[in-house]
């Protein structure tokens, strides 16, 4: 799946293959409740015993992106990220040729400690939630060797920018593995080491 994002107020702007999931523990004891529905009642999906501690957020290249995004924007619901293929919150600035250049191939153009600064003055300003929620969560951070679509580099810089808010030994890394640029797979999709659709490639490696 190719898709292309644009945020504002914190935004960003990636382009290339979008995955992006929510994991939710259903724990039926629990009281809190989820209702998922769309704008047609007739479409209205169940409603379910949500552990609202227990949300985490996943995402690769473009998905992977918007999958910081949620977890730093909305910390009080999220208990942690995986991250496949992306990098740290506001990468982009809200510019376009950022986001295909320093954000995709020339991760040394990334300044962490000013998105850093972006973050901490947007908390401030309440239009993210407080940055102390992120300390205890967990974080896993996957780039291939051979991914030609997001440097691995940009990864290890959002990697960077996580150690400013979450505690390191919460952050587990993955960049020695040869995948190109993917949802890594136990037992589908491409072969490893193959750029293209559908995006998923077989690795003998469980991602998930």
């Amino acid at each position: 799946t190719h898709c292309t994002l644009k945020m504002q107020s914190p935004g960003i702007f990636v382009v290339g293959a979008c995955f992006l999931s929510l994991s939710l523990f259903v724990d039926a004891s629990s009281s809190p409740r989820l209702t998922l529905s769309t704008p047609s009642s007739s479409l209205r999906l169940g409603s379910y015993h949500i552990d609202p501690h227990s949300i985490t957020v996943s995402g690769v290249s473009a998905g992977g992106y918007m999958a910081v995004q949620l977890h730093v924007a909305y910390s009080s619901m999220m208990r942690g990220a995986a991250i496949t293929a992306g990098g740290p919150f506001y990468c982009a600035n809200d510019n376009v040729a950022v986001a295909l250049s320093s954000c995709m191939k020339d991760p040394a153009l990334i300044v962490v400690s000013e998105l850093v600064t972006v973050t901490h003055t947007t908390a401030a300003e309440g239009f993210i939630d407080a940055l102390k929620n992120l300390a205890d969560d967990r974080v896993y951070l996957f780039s291939g060797t051979k991914d030609s679509v997001v440097h691995p580099g940009v990864v290890q810089k959002l990697q960077e920018y996580y150690s400013h808010f979450v505690d390191d030994a919460n952050i587990l890394t993955k960049y020695d593995f040869p995948a190109e640029h993917a949802w890594i797979t136990h037992n589908f999709g491409n072969a490893c080491s193959f750029l293209g659709s559908p995006y998923m490639n077989n690795c003998d490696y469980d991602l998930g």
